[in-house]
């Protein structure tokens, strides 16, 4: 604790001048849950991913261009230690203008931002990402290089390129490439990536996705995804499909995900559904939510997939977000 306590100060210290000096924002999101698992023996408190952050813009002196950074570390309310001094999460610098955005780091790749987040339903971290295959590789991702096309008329392009990410890899380890449109209550989004057996994650894998999210009105939502990875003769595919309901500060969550595996000899089948009541409260929230995972063991290693197997999970969290 006194060694996190210490860095956090020599961190604040570092960063005070760029604050001074640059339009820059302090934020953060501190989540705590008390979870059950129907495989455990008790109640158990844990940290939903909290974090920290800071990001802003400098002035470039060039017209209609400015830099951008951004800088985002893990926290851990309940375990001691869990990331080290230190986990970061995100750490950029970039430049945005009406050309669009350059960006350079540790950075979400387009799959996780536009594919994944556009069908991200539940609070708690397990219940949201389990299954989704594009965090193997393309979710807060080092040695990245990406670039960001202006909406035009609603559609973007982005792409980014993950340069020398191993002592010993190419020049590229791995590339993401993706499509997004965004008007009339729909956002729908498409991406491809690839990483190469040396590279950063250390695997030959390809994933495709897809992901539509539809606001019907202003209360009710509907979202679908589709991921399909191929990972040295593993072929992995889900399907997901949500629906939030919101009345006034409450939103109800429902959602139900499948899961195939082919491994060209043998196939198997997971799925799981879950659901969610979600009070908003200003920028606080509480939740209570319950998840039943059917056969999702085993797929694990190399997929995003929590590895649940036959269990139930029932959890409230308490979210505070500045």
């Amino acid at each position: 604790m006194k060694k996190s306590l210490i860095a956090l100060a020599v961190a604040g210290a570092m960063v005070a001048p760029m604050v001074a000096q640059a339009d820059a924002t302090l934020y953060g999101s501190m989540r705590i849950e008390l979870n059950d698992w129907d495989s455990g023996s008790s109640l158990d408190l844990n940290d939903n991913s909290s974090r920290v952050g800071i990001k802003g813009d400098v002035d470039l002196g060039l017209e209609g261009t400015k830099g951008i950074f951004q800088w985002e570390f893990n926290i851990n309310t309940t375990d001691d230690n869990q990331y080290g001094d230190l986990g970061e999460r995100l750490g950029l610098i970039g430049a945005t203008g009406g050309w669009g955005t350059a960006l350079v780091g540790r950075q979400y790749h387009p799959h996780f931002l536009w594919v994944n987040l556009n069908a991200y339903t539940f609070s708690d971290a397990t219940m949201a990402e389990a299954g989704f295959l594009g965090n193997t590789g393309h979710k807060r991702t080092e040695n990245t290089l990406a670039y960001v096309s202006p909406s035009m008329n609603g559609f973007s392009v982005a792409a980014g390129a993950v340069i020398a990410g191993s002592a010993d890899s190419e020049d590229v380890d791995g590339h993401n490439i993706a499509a997004k449109y965004s008007g009339n209550g729909l956002t729908a989004a498409i991406s491809f990536g690839d990483l190469k057996s040396n590279g950063a994650v250390g695997l030959d894998r390809e994933v495709v996705g897809a992901s539509v999210k539809y606001a019907i009105n202003d209360a009710a939502t509907v979202m679908a995804r589709y991921e399909d990875a191929d990972q040295t003769g593993n072929d992995q595919k889900v399907w997901a499909l949500s629906g939030t309901y919101k009345i006034e500060n409450t939103t109800l969550k429902l959602g139900y995900t499948d899961l195939e595996v082919d491994n060209g000899t043998t196939t198997a089948d997971g799925d799981f559904w879950a659901a969610e009541v979600h009070q908003k409260m200003g920028k606080g929230a509480v939740y209570a939510a319950y998840a039943d995972f059917n056969d999702f063991s085993g797929y694990a290693s190399g997929a995003g997939i929590a590895a649940t197997g036959d269990n139930e999970l029932f959890t409230v969290g308490y979210r505070l977000d500045f």
